[in-house]
């Protein structure tokens, strides 16, 4: 981008169609094939009283399309199907790299962490 006016600006860029957490979370699953519920877990379950989350997440995008007539061209689906192309490629490179036993304790840990926070207990 070679925008003069843009020098010093702050511009919210992504794309400013509206999905949901559960939205985001079904079609993730579609696109990976996966049976797993969805699971609806309180905030004070996982984050501290601090925590405070927004309602909605929408950029304006308003003022980078009128500064340089910026349109979003990668839309969910494809960031979806190039996220899992990533983790699934990395998943098989350390594979092949890690002992099995290895992979095992990792994936343990992970889901005892994932289990407790799911259940409240400290971490």
């Amino acid at each position: 981008m070679n925008e003069p006016r843009a020098l010093g600006q702050v511009f919210n860029i992504g794309n400013d169609h509206e999905v949901s957490i559960h939205q985001l979370a079904e079609l993730v699953k579609a696109h990976v094939g996966s049976t797993s519920d969805v699971r609806f877990v309180p905030y004070a379950a996982v984050f501290d009283a601090q925590f405070e989350d927004m309602p909605r997440r929408v950029p304006d995008i308003s003022k980078i399309r009128q500064l340089i007539g910026f349109e979003p061209r990668v839309q969910l689906a494809e960031i979806i199907t190039r996220t899992a192309a990533y983790w699934q490629q990395r998943d098989a490179v350390i594979s092949a790299a890690a002992p099995a036993s290895t992979l095992a304790s990792v994936r343990a840990r992970v889901n005892a962490r994932l289990a407790a926070a799911m259940s409240g207990a400290a971490l």
